[in-house]
């Protein structure tokens, strides 16, 4: 997807969160009724043997949606970082070029922007909220210097409980810069990026 479509996706989610962050409940249930209306028309014309994939792909939206609003309204950010994760997270997202699937990806997302608002979950821990801005920091010197990424969380047990850890990885498949059975961490994917 090219620059100026992500940028014109960024600040329609933006503009539409803003009005979503001024409503009152009563606002919020409204919209969020059309937009439920909407869904269980999208999903009524999904076919029975892609219902499961379609599901997780609309679990997956609203997920991203939830995490996009909590970015939104936290107030803890820097504004540079967070227009930065605000972006970056609509980019990971929005990957389609096929206008119809991002004219219905929007509508999905918006509905779990307002499913936050109206009920709204843990906010972002500092931890999170560090973890947003180094995956965010990774994503644009790695897009600048031409070097392919991706990602992976992994859960590992502690003696703490269940700890998610993202490990990095860049090149292809033919040619990986890191190992691709290790894998970086965020700091040491900063870094590796940096030198």
């Amino acid at each position: 997807m090219n620059t100026e479509t992500i940028d014109a996706i960024v600040e329609y989610l933006k503009q539409m969160a803003a009005n979503f962050t001024a409503s009152d409940s009563a606002g919020l249930r409204g919209m969020k009724q059309g937009l439920d209306e909407y869904v269980e028309k999208v999903s009524s014309q999904i076919p029975e043997q892609s219902r499961s994939v379609t599901n997780r792909e609309f679990e997956k939206c609203r997920r991203c949606a939830h995490d996009w609003i909590k970015v939104y309204t936290d107030s803890a950010f820097h504004p540079g970082d967070r227009t930065d994760i605000l972006r970056e997270e609509a980019m990971e997202f929005f990957f389609s070029v096929e206008e119809k699937i991002v004219a219905v990806q929007k509508k999905f997302f918006l509905l779990g922007m307002i499913d936050e608002l109206l009920t709204p979950g843990t906010p972002l821990s500092q931890k999170e909220r560090d973890a947003k801005v180094a995956k965010s920091r990774i994503r644009i010197l790695a897009r600048e210097q031409g070097v392919t990424t991706s990602c992976k969380d992994t859960n590992e047990q502690t003696p703490d409980g269940m700890v998610t850890r993202r490990l990095w990885f860049f090149g292809d498949e033919r040619n990986f810069l890191q190992s691709s059975e290790v894998g970086l961490n965020d700091q040491e994917a900063l870094d590796y990026l940096l030198q």
